[in-house]
């Protein structure tokens, strides 16, 4: 390899490292914002889509750059492809940090709200497991991790079934709640799409580290 693509590689991967972190911050944000009510910050992860959306595409023109122009071959061109489709994932997973952030702006004031009957924080905490484990196996390359995100997809999907029917039976027995309901079920959406969104991170470094792809491959829960 040489010394020019080695460092194309190099900061091809840094750019990656840099994307990453600030979906998981937006996405952190505006869980938060969204659960406290707090507009402000919903706000501002809407404000900052666009530097995501600048952020993607600057990658994905390297990627493209480098195909064209440094012609890798084996585990580094494996590694370039990698990078373009995480790029494209974590693009995604910026919308859906946006999308939460919009429930939060546009439904009034939530303070005299009821309790919804299910344990969102469970789930909302799986899903922020899986994104910082996908990265985390990203920055590190690590083949285990990766695998362990896979494998929580299917927990999380069984989980957000549950909430979803509990939530369509609370918002039948009190309609007053409908508004709020909607809001979480949207919620409740956009999570399971995220933790999808990991696994297609998840199943990329697999391909980056193994050269298989894993697609339609997908792994039984863990007892």
């Amino acid at each position: 390899m040489s010394l020019h693509l080695i460092r194309k590689i190099e900061a091809l991967g840094q750019s990656l490292q840099t994307m990453a972190t600030a979906v998981a911050h937006n996405v952190a944000v505006a869980l938060d914002a969204f659960f406290a009510g707090n507009r402000e910050a919903a706000r501002r992860v809407i404000e900052d889509d666009v530097r995501i959306d600048r952020m993607e595409i600057d990658l994905e023109e390297e990627c493209l750059m480098t195909l064209a122009l440094e012609q890798p071959v084996a585990a580094d061109l494996r590694f370039v492809v990698a990078v373009l489709k995480i790029n494209n994932d974590l693009e995604r997973i910026g919308d859906l940090a946006v999308s939460m952030a919009e429930e939060t702006v546009s439904l009034p004031d939530r303070t005299h709200w009821a309790e919804p009957p299910m344990d969102l924080a469970t789930i909302t905490r799986r899903v922020r497991w899986m994104l910082s484990e996908s990265l985390q196996a990203l920055l590190c390359r690590d083949e285990d991790l990766a695998e362990r995100v896979r494998v929580a997809e299917e927990e999380v999907e069984e989980a957000t079934r549950g909430a979803q029917e509990r939530l369509r039976s609370w918002m039948i027995e009190q309609p007053e709640v409908v508004p709020r309901g909607l809001s979480i079920l949207r919620v409740l959406r956009d999570l399971e799409r995220i933790a999808a969104h990991a696994v297609n991170i998840a199943e990329d470094i697999l391909y980056m580290t193994r050269g298989e792809i894993q697609r339609h491959n997908r792994p039984p829960m863990l007892q």
